[in-house]
């Protein structure tokens, strides 16, 4: 997993990204126009809070993480429906 600067802009640790990511307890893929799938997990870093963590398969089948911050209000049935 290769995870860019874009996944850090919010302050979200490589630890709390990693955590998510082996941990997620649902996703969401949403297609983009311009670009691979888009997979979002929904789930909770090493103190608890809920996070949503974005990656992309590129053509070398790794995983980038491309997006992580704290849940957003209209994801968070995701986490807690």
């Amino acid at each position: 997993m290769i995870i860019i600067d874009s996944a850090r802009k919010h302050n979200i640790s490589d630890q709390d990204i990693t955590f998510v990511y082996e941990t997620a307890n649902k996703s969401l893929v949403l297609q983009q126009e311009d670009g691979p799938p888009l997979t979002l997990l929904f789930g909770f870093d090493t103190i608890g809070r809920g996070l949503e963590v974005g990656y992309v398969i590129n053509a070398e089948n790794e995983i980038i993480v491309i997006h992580a911050m704290k849940i957003r209000p209209h994801y968070k049935n995701y986490l807690y429906g």
